[in-house]
């Protein structure tokens, strides 16, 4: 009997500290420009051209809002880059609108709550004459940039 208050306590403490962990439903309901705030890495996932990360990298590095992170488990924020088709599909699923024959697409998912975020798709001659999307690579990642800034507010946090 005398054991059993200090076990509630615990209890009590343990049960209400987890209920106070949010939920990927609670994460789900956030707003895009809360989930873009509290984000502070981000993965990229390239199904592409080496070429179109490294430019997409040294663009996210020059800007230095978020921390490159190399596995999406680490990540608050996941880019899928490519010219796969699922990256093409998942990309017209989110726009509601087919990806024109474009040769790249980026889409950004909040990892916790896969709320898909933002997305944009570079085709044709926006490749690049590498033909391996180096320039789609920095528009890709520029496109971002410019969407987080806007939606979060400039300047390093």
């Amino acid at each position: 009997m005398r054991h059993t208050l200090p076990l509630a306590v615990t209890l009590l403490v343990g049960i209400s500290a987890i209920a106070a962990v949010p939920t990927r439903q609670d994460r789900k309901a956030e707003s895009p420009a809360k989930l873009l705030a509290s984000s502070r890495t981000i993965c990229v996932s390239l199904s592409g051209p080496p070429e179109l990360g490294t430019e997409i990298s040294n663009e996210l590095r020059t800007w230095g809002r978020l921390r490159e992170v190399s596995r999406p488990d680490e990540a608050d924020l996941v880019l899928r880059v490519g010219t796969q088709p699922d990256v093409l599909r998942a990309y017209s699923e989110f726009r509601h609108d087919e990806a024109g024959g474009a040769a790249f697409a980026g889409m950004v998912t909040h990892r916790e709550s896969a709320t898909k975020l933002w997305s944009s798709s570079k085709g044709g001659t926006w490749q690049g004459s590498d033909g391996r999307g180096s320039w789609a690579g920095r528009a890709i990642a520029k496109d971002f940039i410019k969407y987080f800034d806007k939606t979060v507010g400039k300047g390093k946090e």
